[in-house]
Formats: C-alpha cells, sequence, structure tokens
C-alpha cells in the first residue's frame, strides 16, 4: 500500500485487484503530481525490517 506524504491520496481509496495495480496507481499519482510517496503496510505504518524480510521470503505469485 501507498500513502501520499503531501496530499491525503491512498492507494487504498479505491480497491484494485492486486499488488501490481496498486504499484501502478501509485507511480502515476507520483508523476501526475510530483508528490511523494511512501509505502507502507495493510496496518497503516512504515514496513520495518522484518516486514521486508517477510515479504522477500514469500514466493512471486
Amino acid at each position: 500500500m501507498f500513502r501520499c506524504l503531501d496530499c491525503d491520496w491512498s492507494s487504498t481509496a479505491v480497491p484494485q485487484p492486486d499488488h501490481r495495480g496498486v504499484t501502478e496507481r501509485a507511480i502515476s499519482h507520483h508523476v501526475e503530481t510530483g508528490h511523494e510517496l511512501t509505502a507502507t503496510t495493510t496496518r497503516g505504518r512504515s514496513p520495518t525490517d522484518a516486514d521486508r524480510a517477510q515479504e522477500a521470503s514469500q514466493p512471486a505469485e
């Protein structure tokens, strides 16, 4: 999930079918507005090293 640091935009505002849709939507927001984005977990906080390690250990779909 992504959230904008410059406005109230969030990739969770409109449900997406998969993570690629969420990422593409975040990139589009950044390109269109020039706003900075941050990645968050589904719990609404920035990912920790443990979150990243867990995600990296999961097989890609």
